[in-house]
C-alpha cells in the first residue's frame, strides 16, 4: 500500500507528489509549515524515501517532539528498518531512543566513542552518569510485548564527571 503525500513548501516543488511506501501518514493538501512536529518529521522521511534512498542519516529526530510524537516518528523509522531493510543512523540525546529502537548503539563523550555494541549491554547507568553527570538507574519495565529497558535521573543528584 502506497501513502501519498502533498508536499507543499518543502523545496520540492508546489503540489509535487511523493510516494512513499508504508510511511503511516497522508497529507492531501495544504502547507507542510502548518503540521506539527511529528507529521512534518514524517513527511521530510517521506521526502526521503521518495528518493529511493537505501539509508537514513538522522540528527536527532526527535527534538522539539512531544512524547506522542517522538513515539510515532520512532516506530515509524524502526517499521522502515525492519520491514524494508533501511538502513538507520540516528543521533539522539535520549537512551531511552536507544534501547526502544536501536540494534546497535555507541556513546561519543569527550571526543572519545564507547561502542557499538547492543544498547542493553552499551548503556549502563555507570556510563551515563560519565557523560552526563546525573545520577541514573536502569531497569526493565513490562510491556504487552516484552520487558523495556529505560533510564531515569535519581532525584536529579549529580555525579563527578
Amino acid at each position: 500500500m502506497s501513502t501519498l503525500i502533498e508536499a507543499r513548501g518543502l523545496g520540492v516543488g508546489h503540489g509535487r507528489r511523493i510516494v512513499a511506501e508504508g510511511i503511516g501518514f497522508s497529507v492531501a493538501a495544504g502547507s507542510v509549515l502548518c503540521l506539527l512536529g511529528g507529521e512534518r518529521q514524517l513527511v521530510l522521511i517521506a521526502r526521503a524515501l521518495a528518493q529511493q534512498t537505501v539509508a537514513l542519516v538522522m540528527d536527532q529526530p526527535t527534538t522539539r517532539l512531544d512524547l506522542g510524537n517522538q513515539t510515532l516518528v520512532l516506530r515509524q523509522v524502526r517499521l522502515l528498518a525492519e520491514r524494508d531493510g533501511l538502513g538507520v543512523l540516528m543521533t539522539t540525546h535520549h537512551p531511552d531512543h536507544a534501547f526502544l529502537v536501536g540494534d546497535a548503539a555507541a556513546m561519543l563523550h569527550r571526543g572519545r566513542l564507547t561502542g557499538p555494541d547492543r544498547p542493553e549491554r552499551l548503556i549502563t547507568a555507570s556510563l551515563l552518569g560519565e557523560a552526563y553527570g546525573v545520577e541514573t538507574v536502569i531497569g526493565a519495565v513490562p510491556t504487552p510485548d516484552r520487558d523495556r529497558r529505560v533510564s531515569a535521573p535519581i532525584n536529579g543528584r549529580s555525579v563527578a564527571r
